[in-house]
């Protein structure tokens, strides 16, 4: 038993194998970190940093260049793909269209991508090239990638109802891109299903921790999808899901990442520099419905500087096992704040949340969920935990900091988190506030409702403080009680737990009851609790 006490010249193509042989050539070869997943019934996932997960175009076959805005014919981007897809191995297309953010109006989506290629829209003096779409329905999105070993970068792409950038491949890039919205990133023309599917394809990079990375995609059904149960291993890194080009303003995603169809080990964010995603105003931030991903170094919920609220619907949904939303090393933690509710565990068992800040901006001042930070419909699982960087920062949020509902919901891990500020009770089993105690705690319920321990008194003197208390719960069981100290008594005077002081392991005898006496290095001054 656990308790917490505190709680992108001249009308043809110029084709460059013969033109640019003597041209160094730089093979488009990115080193990121790997996520691997086994398909066991507790597949945790490793972290491998530095290795070649995605690597694509090792020697360019040869260059097509882009030299029109037409949308068929000679010269035309359509023409390149064409010909890149009849010419084997790995080409390059490149566009000399004009200086800014040439645009392309295309009446139908542009030929699937069957042989491995680069679409460079940052080239020939263009910051992107936009690829406006009919707005029309149809059976395809904008650019569909069977080939694998694909880059796309410095695209904007809009107005294509079926979706803009297909995956079906593995390997691929995609970088620097507008997906949704319009040149500026400011607005989302008429856009329909999804910005970036990826189709039972692994090992793709979405986005990048490099400066220039970084993808908008925002003003779809679904801005990310990753779904199939060969879509593995994919990774989703520093980009803007969900807002505008300054990360200031919401342009809405039905959902913001969506990874479902038993997709496995798949990486948003990071740890490391440049990982983060900005995930926020979305209905839903992340939503998962397949087992074993990994969530951390986002800000979900809050501007690009993580100090003001955007907001999601719900920041990160979870009705699949073994996902890990945060982690234990330095920067692996997610911001997730600013949200109508935080965190929802939803049916699902072996979810790991820890080292994240739900509730505060990410200097940790108050910012809220309005509703729960926390919320589990579930059992066996862990929020928190005694590892170092394991504790979450549970505060501001409008009701309890974490709620764990009504239901047979046991064996839910709730520790050495820093809970404190929260409209509610910091942990509520049973979301009904204060759970009165009963005698030898037969009743059942969320983590069996779970009697809290009663202090008789707290000393402090030399340096220390002795407290001493009783349990009343089921005979002849052993306890872990945590402590727990507040900068203020709580008004309820049933007080959520800020600072974590230590613990102590007690033992219930044949009459229901345990005593304990434990000293901490701490001082308590009056007025705290």
């Amino acid at each position: 038993g656990l308790i917490n006490l505190g709680a992108s010249s001249r009308g043809q193509l110029a084709k460059g194998r013969d033109l640019l042989q003597s041209a160094q050539i730089t093979a488009d070869s990115r080193k990121v970190g790997t996520v691997s997943a086994k398909r066991l019934d507790n597949p945790w996932l490793n972290l491998g940093q530095g290795q070649p997960a995605l690597t694509v175009l090792a020697k360019p076959q040869a260059f097509f260049t882009v030299i029109n805005t037409n949308d068929a014919g000679a010269g035309s981007l359509r023409q390149a793909i064409l010909d890149a897809n009849n010419n084997p191995g790995a080409d390059v297309i490149n566009f000399q269209i004009g200086q800014g953010t040439p645009t392309i109006s295309l009446s139908s989506s542009l030929p699937e991508v069957t042989d491995p290629v680069t679409i460079d829209g940052s080239t020939g003096g263009a910051s992107r090239v936009e690829l406006r779409g009919p707005n029309l329905g149809g059976n395809q999105p904008c650019l569909v990638i069977t080939a694998g070993s694909s880059v796309v970068r410095g695209l904007v792409i809009n107005r294509f109802l079926n979706g803009e950038i297909e995956l079906d491949s593995s390997n691929n890039l995609i970088e620097n891109c507008f997906i949704g919205t319009d040149s500026a990133g400011n607005s989302a023309p008429r856009n329909h299903l999804f910005g970036v599917k990826i189709s039972n394809g692994s090992h793709n990079l979405i986005g990048g921790t490099a400066a220039g990375s970084a993808n908008l995609i925002s003003g779809h059904t679904t801005g990310i999808w990753i779904t199939g149960s060969a879509a593995g291993n994919n990774q989703v890194q520093g980009n803007l899901i969900g807002t505008n080009a300054a990360g200031t303003d919401a342009i809405f995603n039905g959902l913001g990442v969506s990874i479902e169809s038993l997709s496995f080990g798949n990486l948003i964010g990071g740890a490391q520099a440049g990982a983060r995603n900005v995930i926020s105003g979305n209905g839903e931030g992340v939503h998962i419905s397949s087992a074993g991903n990994i969530v951390q170094g986002n800000f979900i919920g809050t501007n690009a500087a993580g100090t003001a609220a955007l907001g999601n619907g719900t920041g990160v949904l979870v009705s699949q096992p073994n996902n890990t939303i945060g982690g234990t090393t330095v920067g692996a933690g997610n911001v997730i704040a600013g949200n109508s509710d935080g965190l929802f565990i939803f049916d699902t068992t072996g979810i790991q949340v820890q080292g994240n800040l739900i509730g505060t901006n990410a200097g940790g001042d108050a910012l809220g969920n309005l509703r729960w930070g926390v919320r589990t419909s579930a059992r066996n699982n862990t929020i928190g935990g005694t590892s170092s960087g394991a504790g979450n920062t549970i505060a501001f949020n409008g009701l309890a900091g974490v709620a764990v509902s009504s239901g047979s919901n046991t064996g839910n891990a709730i520790r050495s988190n820093s809970v404190y500020s929260n409209g509610g009770l910091g942990i509520d089993l049973n979301e009904d506030g204060v759970t009165q105690n009963d005698s030898c705690d037969l009743d059942s319920g969320p983590n069996n409702r779970q009697n809290f321990p009663d202090l008789s008194s707290a000393v402090s003197a030399g340096g220390n403080t002795t407290i001493q208390g009783t349990l009343n719960a089921p005979a002849q069981t052993t306890f872990t009680i945590e402590f727990f100290s507040n900068s203020a008594c709580d008004p309820s005077g049933f007080g959520e737990g800020r600072t974590f002081v230590g613990s102590t392991t007690v033992t219930t005898s044949s009459s229901c009851n345990a005593t304990f006496n434990v000293s901490f290095p701490l001082s308590i001054t009056g007025g705290n609790s």
